[in-house]
């Protein structure tokens, strides 16, 4: 039998959020399109929106905002940690929240380091292996493609 910890008990799911969003973005597109647009706007939203959805929840999970079950426990609030270069991880925290037209991935964030001498590389490379933003590439869920959103 598995224990389950405490963390794991207080955490939320993404899906009831992701929901939501949904049902937002469906009526905004809907109202622009002065008719109901349905399923056709579930499926907008999860090709245009899931991954950055998903990372947004990725880093409120590392920063400890938030708990989501989807993303280990172990790495939750794992940033707190972090006292010493808080300004480094700061500024690779904004790069990869984005300015609301890009996000930067990990690439863009080592050759940002690169080009900047003053930065310390291999910290850089520490604090992308802790954010791990790549385990936000999480599957769309089933109940999110087909499910009827209210």
């Amino acid at each position: 039998m598995k224990s389950v910890t405490l963390l794991q008990m207080l955490a939320e799911s993404i899906l009831p959020h992701a929901r939501e969003e949904i049902a937002r973005h469906k009526w905004i597109e809907s109202e622009k399109a002065r008719r109901d647009l349905g399923q056709k706007a579930v499926e907008d939203w999860l090709r245009r929106f899931w991954w950055r959805f998903c990372r947004w929840r990725r880093l409120e999970h590392v920063e400890g905002k938030c708990c989501w079950s989807e993303f280990n426990d172990l790495d939750y609030a794992i940033l707190r940690r972090i006292s010493m270069e808080r300004g480094l991880l700061d500024a690779i925290l904004t790069r990869m929240k984005g300015d609301g037209t890009h996000i930067h991935d990990n690439l863009e964030i080592i050759l940002w380091a690169i080009e900047n001498s003053e930065i310390q590389f291999q910290r850089v490379e520490e604090f992308l292996l802790l954010i791990d933003i790549n385990a936000a590439r999480l599957p769309i869920p089933h109940e999110l493609r087909y499910a009827s959103v209210a």
